[in-house]
């Protein structure tokens, strides 16, 4: 059996579901159930994770807040880029 290096993911419906504020901004990112879990498991099997996602008009700053707001930065390399 083959050992995958590194997967990537999308963030939106994948991994969160985001939250906008009335100007559609983002607020935060809620993990789906299982998500932390999957994640983990993963990370432990000795996987590199990454995000690939189109985020609009958010920045990197916006989008690392999020993620370490809703615990799961620490699961991805600390470079982002949005």
């Amino acid at each position: 059996m083959g050992f995958v290096d590194t997967i990537f993911f999308d963030i939106g419906d994948t991994l969160v579901n985001p939250v906008f504020d009335a100007a559609d901004r983002l607020v935060s990112l809620e993990p789906l159930p299982g998500a932390r879990d999957a994640l983990t498991r993963l990370r432990d099997a000795g996987c590199r994770l990454g995000i690939i996602s189109n985020t609009g008009t958010e920045t990197s700053d916006t989008m690392q807040q999020a993620l370490t707001k809703g615990l799961l930065f620490a699961f991805f390399a600390a470079r982002l880029s949005f």
